[in-house]
C-alpha cells in the first residue's frame, strides 16, 4: 500500500502562497551578504558596462534594489526580534 501523502501534495488543497511564504525561515547572515554582493555586481556591470542610463535603466534598477533587499530586510528585523 503506498504512503499516505501530506495535504499539500493533492491536487486540490494546495496552500496559498501566503501560506507557503509563512513557513519561510528568515535569511543567515551570510545569505543576506551574497545576494547583496551579488546585486551590486550586476548594478555595477550595469553601470560600467556601457549601457546608456536613461529612465527605464535606472527605474528597473531601483525595482530590482526594492525586489532584492525588502526580504532582506525583512529577515534582518525578524531576527532582530
Amino acid at each position: 500500500m503506498p504512503a499516505k501523502l501530506p495535504n499539500y501534495f493533492v491536487a486540490n488543497s494546495l496552500p496559498s502562497p501566503a501560506t507557503l511564504m509563512a513557513y519561510r525561515r528568515p535569511l543567515t547572515p551570510t545569505q543576506m551578504v551574497i545576494i547583496s554582493a551579488l546585486w551590486l555586481a550586476l548594478v555595477l556591470w550595469i553601470l560600467f558596462g556601457g549601457a546608456r542610463l536613461n529612465g527605464p535603466t535606472l527605474l528597473t534598477l531601483l525595482l530590482s534594489g526594492v525586489i532584492v533587499f525588502y526580504p532582506i530586510v525583512k529577515s534582518w528585523r525578524q531576527r532582530q526580534r
